[in-house]
């Protein structure tokens, strides 16, 4: 993928770090990028850790990251949860000459642990959000002006669209970041069609539907691509939550061209056109969510208008590029608003 056409003239030079997660799911370039000098170094991984040890990695890499960054006009920490707080803190005593920037902040449960987290953002310059109910998030639990947040829509991790490959006729569902696998499991069980669903736990199925409905382990991302590709419909059933819930297997399905059916949360609403690249229902609503489904299923020129729109929608909306370019209008103004002037030079 190329960046050349990110139009710099907009922006003075600077120099930037961006600090992906270590699963690798943004992976903007390293090196010239316009005008500006870009380094993007994924956080070291922190998979089987818990506990102490944890949190002991957590603060380790942050005070790493915030050493690092003395030498960049501008920090962006990608989907990071306590260490953007940690980094708030810290920013202004370790490397207060470079502006920070969170991009998908993972907010934490609300309970003793976090209570005396609030006041550890003000050191981040400004926020963007993959959901745009997230600004309205940070401004009751953390009083973030909203000044200081913008939407940002999370990229297709699919680096070009996949091929239309064969329908096989059944439903498709996965993730786990709250789902709602009751209201789900509760719309397919009055359906005849066959749905594939890939929880990751195990699923509590009503009696008799075993036949047509199928629980599966986690897949991986291959695995689930490929059985996403030969599903005819792929539905997501969420909760509505402040708590993180990224867009991936919506946009990996509209990326394929198929048609979506997703609960009305934030976190959909704000990829999905209702009617045009998918359609929504009501939280909480089996039986909406079947008669949705039920219509979709039984009409194959509205699935392939929908799932024709929603690609074209990803290709040219919800790329790579595109989440570049609106972070580095975000660095350029962080740094304005650092430096006390009015307007971007």
């Amino acid at each position: 993928m190329k960046f050349a056409c990110i139009e710099h003239r907009y922006f003075k030079p600077m120099n930037i770090l961006i600090s992906t997660s270590y699963s690798g799911t943004l992976s903007f370039p390293t090196g010239q990028v316009g005008a500006h000098s870009v380094v993007t170094q994924p956080r070291d991984c922190d998979w089987g850790l818990s506990g102490r040890s944890k949190d002991l990695h957590l603060i380790l890499q942050t005070l790493r990251l915030l050493h690092q960054a003395r030498r960049f006009d501008v920090l962006v920490l990608c989907t990071v949860g306590l260490e953007a707080f940690l980094a708030g803190r810290l920013h202004r005593l370790l490397c207060r000459r470079t502006s920070l920037v969170v991009f998908d902040l993972l907010l934490p449960k609300q309970s003793r642990r976090t209570s005396w987290l609030p006041g550890w953002l003000c050191g981040i310059n400004h926020f963007a959000c993959i959901r745009t109910g997230d600004i309205e998030t940070l401004e009751q639990l953390f009083s973030i002006p909203r000044a200081n947040c913008s939407f940002i829509p999370f990229p297709a991790r699919i680096p070009t669209l996949l091929p239309i490959t064969d329908d096989e006729g059944y439903i498709y569902s996965a993730g786990w970041a709250h789902r709602d696998w009751k209201t789900l499991c509760q719309a397919l069980a009055t359906l005849p069609y066959e749905a594939l669903l890939s929880a990751g736990v195990p699923l509590s199925l009503p009696e008799g539907v075993s036949s047509h409905i199928k629980s599966l382990p986690m897949q991986s991302p291959e695995e689930g691509r490929r059985l996403m590709a030969n599903a005819r419909l792929v539905v997501l059933s969420m909760k509505d939550t402040y708590l993180p819930s990224g867009p991936l297997v919506l946009l990996d399905a509209m990326a394929m061209g198929k048609a979506v059916v997703a609960t009305h949360v934030n976190g959909t609403r704000d990829y999905i056109t209702d009617g045009k690249t998918g359609l929504l229902v009501p939280p909480d609503d089996p039986r909406a969510m079947a008669d949705i489904i039920q219509h979709l299923m039984e009409n194959p020129s509205l699935r392939t208008r929908i799932g024709d729109e929603a690609r074209r929608v990803v290709g040219t909306q919800y790329t790579l590029e595109k989440t570049l370019l609106g972070i580095l209008h975000l660095c350029q103004e962080a740094i304005v608003s650092a430096s006390g002037r009015n307007g971007i030079k």
